[in-house]
């Protein structure tokens, strides 16, 4: 693992980026009732980061309402990775509607990269297709996402 100090968005280059100085880990590149500081970043897509010839086999995301954006500048890499592919990703619906998307168009994303995203229900202990519901509520939930 190598730490790059840059944001993971749709393009690359610049972004507001917006922090809760009372817990400086709840960062995000969309504003929320708890961010108390903004500041600009450093933003790169997966894309335009990773050599062309890189094979990706695992993507764990969490990243406050960026999801799309991710995705969306992520999909040479991941029309490219191999078959076993699979992506974690923990989404935010009030931080995915404060960004202008929602659960649905994650998904909705995933489906048009070939991938089928299940909602890992900690609480039953089981692997399901999200809900409406889930993917809108006030929690975020947890997408487990492999090759269709």
């Amino acid at each position: 693992v190598t730490p790059v100090q840059k944001a993971v968005s749709e393009f690359s280059g610049e972004e507001a980026l917006f922090l809760d100085d009372s817990n400086l880990s709840v960062t995000a590149l969309v504003p929320s009732n708890r961010s108390d500081i903004v500041t600009r970043t450093a933003c790169v897509s997966v894309d335009e980061f990773l050599p062309t010839d890189e094979r990706v086999d695992v993507v764990k995301m969490d990243i406050e309402g960026a999801e799309l954006r991710a995705l969306r500048g992520m999909s040479r890499t991941i029309a490219r990775a191999s078959e076993s592919l699979t992506l974690f990703i923990e989404v935010h619906p009030g931080a995915l509607q404060a960004a202008g998307s929602s659960g649905e168009e994650v998904v909705s994303e995933l489906e048009g990269m070939g991938l089928r995203a299940q909602l890992i229900d900690e609480r039953q202990g089981v692997v399901r297709p999200p809900s409406d519901e889930d993917l809108s509520g006030k929690r975020g939930v947890h997408l487990y996402c492999t090759r269709a």
